[in-house]
């Protein structure tokens, strides 16, 4: 299996990119290389956050780097902190590595922002609704049950010791379409209601009438960590995109926030999902 970005991991990487440029701007990642008696590819891993070296060669790298008492300490933390495993992801090798990273700073996140525009997000999903869209993705049992597994540890999030807060935001395509069917989808739109109740999860609704909204072209997902800072990773049929660029991922949560504005607030979202269950209700 390739190695693996993570946001931890990225972290490490920018803070000792940093301390190599800070030490001496001409010090190529060749030249630390060598000075640190490893690879140039060990160097760019590291400082891309896709892989981190063992203690003894990233204590090598501090001195290479000329870091302080106190830079070695915060680079160590960081270090120890990025070869901590956040959240064991089942199947992973089965799973594409930027939607492996993905749960792994999901698990880190301290809240967690989604537009969705044709299906209820994973979080908020109910195992018959989940089933039917893993059927209609095909793949058979094997990656039925895997995509089971995935959805219910994503979900134990929403109950941890420190929630993940969660603020989505539906299309009404997303209530009108029957996945599943009626009974399925019923019952989906209850567990959206019941969800709503939680203080940590709000869910809003836009309706047809407010027009085009966002990218209009597949799911969105922002995750803000304790830090304050944020991560976006952008969903598509073959895999998705981690995005990091802090002008890019500004431009998402502005995004989100404008979308936000013009949809139901979260009583009147309330509201409508309870419209529509009733008149699905009637058909049953």
């Amino acid at each position: 299996m390739p190695p693996e970005q993570t946001r931890r991991k990225r972290m490490v990487g920018r803070y000792v990119e940093a301390l190599r440029k800070r030490h001496d701007p001409t010090l190529l990642p060749e030249r630390a290389a060598a000075l640190a008696d490893t690879s140039r590819t060990t160097i760019s891993r590291l400082e891309n956050g896709l892989q981190l070296p063992n203690k003894h060669l990233f204590a090598a790298l501090l001195t290479v780097y000329g870091a302080t008492d106190e830079e070695r300490t915060e680079a160590m933390a960081l270090w120890a902190h990025a070869r901590q495993s956040a959240v064991t992801v089942e199947h992973a090798a089965d799973m594409p590595s930027k939607y492996v990273a993905f749960r792994r700073d999901e698990a880190d996140a301290v809240a967690e922002f989604t537009i969705n525009y044709v299906a209820v997000p994973g979080l908020l999903q109910t195992a018959d609704y989940a089933m039917a869209i893993s059927d209609d993705l095909g793949g058979g049992d094997a990656r039925r049950s895997r995509m089971t597994e995935d959805r219910q540890a994503r979900q134990r999030l929403l109950d941890a010791p420190r929630p993940l807060v969660t603020h989505a935001i539906l299309s009404e395509a997303v209530l009108r379409f029957a996945v599943g069917g009626p009974a399925v989808q019923a019952e989906q739109l209850a567990h959206l209601l019941a969800a709503a109740e939680s203080k940590t999860i709000t869910i809003q609704v836009v309706p047809f009438a407010a027009g085009s909204f966002g990218t209009m072209n597949g799911p969105l997902t922002i995750l803000r960590f304790d830090d304050d800072s944020h991560l976006a990773y952008l969903e598509y049929p073959a895999g998705g995109a981690l995005v990091d660029s802090p002008a890019d991922v500004s431009r998402f949560v502005r995004m989100f926030e404008d979308v936000r504005r013009i949809a139901l607030t979260p009583g009147e979202s309330t509201a409508f999902i309870q419209q529509t269950l009733d008149a699905i209700k009637e058909q049953l």
